[in-house]
């Protein structure tokens, strides 16, 4: 009876802690436990209608393949010798770091090892994961469509066309017969299709050149007679009959200015001169075919994205003089309409993908007003009339801010329009006429703001306003009457009048125009003494939309426009809610 009520008693004293376990038990379950339900799947004859319980039980038979290979023992035997070997060595190097932890005479640096040796422990096995297969595995997803090729990668690509690999090995002194090109280097060379130097030697690392490939190639064919038709191939080098072989084949096409025998020939022109010799194509709709084999750095606007898809991709085919119709891939419209800017050197172009073609000309993309040239598809820079406006085009987009690109420069005319609450910023085009909408910038007028034409006298750094406020810069338009940026409590750039700040576009003011940080700078540094203002009560907007505004939070009490507290945006965020660590660190710094 003792005893239980002891039992009884020390279960009430650790309630709190088992209540304390309850979520990790809960987790530990849910994370450990239930997707050990999963491993029903191996023993089921698995397919996508039935689902993982419905499937028809297959018992062992899944395991039969690879119990009768040799695979299995070892696979036992690398699982046995890893984890003794992890057991042991984890084991003697956890109690030896113990051992001189605790020799450590600082607490500072016991903290420290101990941390250190922590850390790693507390990163996703999968981020690691990740991280070290990008940096060490070869098969990442890349094809490299530039990237040179090895004298010993085109044997290998050469090698895996024969039907029959039981031929004689010849054999090179710098070819090891343990390297992977052993067997296709040895096997091309035997069948004439590679040869080596004059010192014996193969140089498989060699970048192989245009011609050397070509030689290759039409080594598998008979060779044909006919014209030269590349310029910088001189009729009498070794490599004229193979060059005109392939060209009689259409193989080849070479360049605008001649064949470039000596460069180093690229992946995809390897890829393309193999396909046409086998006479492959890739489907004419091949951008539309879903699930088809693709790279990270080959792209649908790449010249020889179809031929390295049809390279790599398995695929059943149909074929007739229009080339390959691929059968067991679907068709989906949604990809062809995918268009793309590609830039070639310097100049930048739009390229419609369901047509394959250039845009020209003027339009829209994306709601970004574009032009590009009529006859090339190149995209505009420079100024071009829209209408009465001057407007600057950068890469074929028009922009709506050209302050900072350098095209424009004082004096300047600003237009504000009152009713809209916004303002535009003018610069003079070649003919001194105010036409080049240079910038618009969200303001807040009041009832009582003047209508009319004014000029600006003076300006100010700080001045005092209604109220005992303090704003930070300032134009003064006439009279009491200022564009100055929003005010601040205080003589204190991190005392702002948040809610203020907040209804900048909506009609607020006392009079004044009211601008953030960044555009009221603007006018002080840029827009000199005597600039004309004018004042609209009527119209409601010009060339240029009103900008959308920037919501701060409550404790934000600095304008995040603001060039002398940008800082603070930097290490506290602007304008996202602060954490709560880092919002008591602001309080108790700066408060």
């Amino acid at each position: 009876m003792k005893t239980k009520k002891m039992t009884a008693a020390r279960f009430r004293q650790y309630i709190p802690l088992y209540i304390m376990m309850i979520p990790g038990v809960v987790y530990l379950f849910i994370n450990n436990y239930i997707p050990m339900a999963g491993i029903v799947v191996a023993f089921k004859k698995y397919n996508v209608n039935d689902g993982m319980f419905g499937s028809p039980w297959n018992g062992l038979k899944n395991f039969e393949y690879l119990f009768s290979t040799k695979d299995a023992a070892v696979i036992i035997r690398n699982t046995l010798l890893y984890n003794i070997a992890f057991i042991a060595v984890n084991t003697i190097v956890g109690i030896m770091l113990a051992i001189f932890i605790s020799d450590v005479v600082s607490k500072r640096m016991k903290k420290l090892y101990q941390s250190s040796i922590l850390l790693p422990f507390l990163i996703s096995i999968v981020v690691v994961s990740y991280i070290v297969f990008a940096l060490l595995s070869h098969e990442n997803g890349m094809f490299k469509p530039e990237a040179g090729l090895t004298r010993a990668e085109a044997a290998k690509m050469f090698y895996a066309l024969l039907r029959s690999h039981d031929w004689e090995i010849k054999t090179f002194p710098d070819v090891p017969a343990s390297k992977w090109y052993a067997d296709p280097v040895g096997t091309m060379a035997t069948l004439g299709i590679v040869g080596g130097y004059e010192n014996g030697a193969f140089r498989p690392d060699q970048q192989i050149t245009r011609a050397e490939f070509v030689k290759m190639a039409v080594s598998f064919d008979t060779i044909q007679d006919g014209e030269l038709i590349f310029p910088d191939v001189s009729p009498s080098s070794w490599a004229v009959p193979y060059i005109v072989t392939a060209t009689q084949n259409g193989w080849i096409n070479g360049y605008k200015d001649g064949f470039h025998p000596e460069d180093r020939i690229t992946r995809s022109e390897a890829v393309t001169i193999i396909n046409r010799m086998l006479g492959r194509s890739p489907d004419a709709e091949i951008l539309s075919l879903t699930d088809t084999k693709n790279f990270y750095d080959v792209f649908p606007t790449d010249w020889a994205y179809g031929q390295i898809a049809e390279a790599a991709t398995t695929h059943t085919y149909l074929s007739d003089e229009a080339g390959e119709t691929w059968t067991d891939y679907e068709k989906d419209e949604s990809v062809v309409e995918k268009s793309h800017w590609i830039r070639d050197g310097a100049d930048r172009y739009y390229l419609d993908a369901k047509t394959r073609k250039f845009l020209r000309g003027e339009g829209t993309l994306d709601g970004v007003q574009y032009l590009l040239d009529a006859s090339t598809g190149k995209a505009i820079t420079g100024f071009r009339n829209r209408g009465s406006w001057r407007r600057y085009y950068k890469d074929g987009v028009l922009q709506n801010d050209i302050s900072s690109l350098g095209v424009v420069e004082g004096p300047y005319f600003i237009k504000v329009y009152k009713k809209s609450n916004y303002l535009i910023i003018f610069a003079k085009d070649e003919k001194g006429n105010y036409n080049i909408p240079v910038r618009a910038m969200r303001v807040s007028c009041g009832n009582p703001t003047p209508t009319g034409t004014y000029y600006t006298p003076a300006r100010y750094r700080w001045l005092q306003m209604v109220g005992d406020t303090w704003a930070q810069w300032c134009t003064q338009i006439q009279g009491n009457y200022l564009f100055h940026s929003v005010p601040n409590w205080t003589l204190n750039n991190f005392d702002l009048e948040v809610d203020e700040y907040n209804h900048l576009g909506d009609t607020r003011s006392l009079g004044c125009i009211r601008l953030n940080c960044r555009d009221a700078k603007w006018i002080f540094d840029n827009c000199t003494l005597g600039t004309k203002v004018t004042i609209s009560g009527t119209e409601t907007s010009g060339p240029l939309s009103k900008p959308d505004g920037l919501q701060i939070p409550s404790w934000h009490t600095w304008d995040p426009t603001d060039p002398t507290a940008y800082a603070y945006c930097d290490q506290y965020g602007c304008p996202l809610p602060l954490s709560l660590a880092d919002s008591l660190s602001f309080c108790i710094l700066y408060i």
